[in-house]
């Protein structure tokens, strides 16, 4: 897996955004991944749709496995070539507007 794309948002638990190529897939590219931390946990979630009804919000993902096991070892793949991405960028992510070509 390769991590592009990383923008830092810093909202509540939601720290970044980005993208991950899986050359597996053909190059498949799963654009607008995302990373939350609170306390001492951490999770990704997979590019999702927001749907609002009733004055409630919920979220689903647009990429998954069916089985549970493994979407969470999916998941922890996926977090494990962000890690490795971040630590070869010295742990800086690009900032908003540096993902603007112009």
């Amino acid at each position: 897996m390769k991590i592009q794309n990383v923008r830092q948002i810093n909202s509540g638990a939601l720290q970044l955004s980005f993208d991950c190529k899986i050359p597996a897939w053909g190059d498949a590219l799963l654009c607008g991944c995302t990373l939350f931390e609170k306390g001492s946990q951490r999770w990704i979630n997979a590019p999702c749709d927001k749907v609002e009804k009733d004055g409630e919000t919920k979220y689903y993902a647009r990429v998954r496995y069916e089985d549970k096991d493994k979407n969470d070892a999916f998941k922890k793949k996926i977090l494990e070539a962000l890690d490795k991405h971040l630590a070869e960028q010295g742990g800086e992510e690009a900032s908003p507007d540096e993902d603007l070509p112009f």
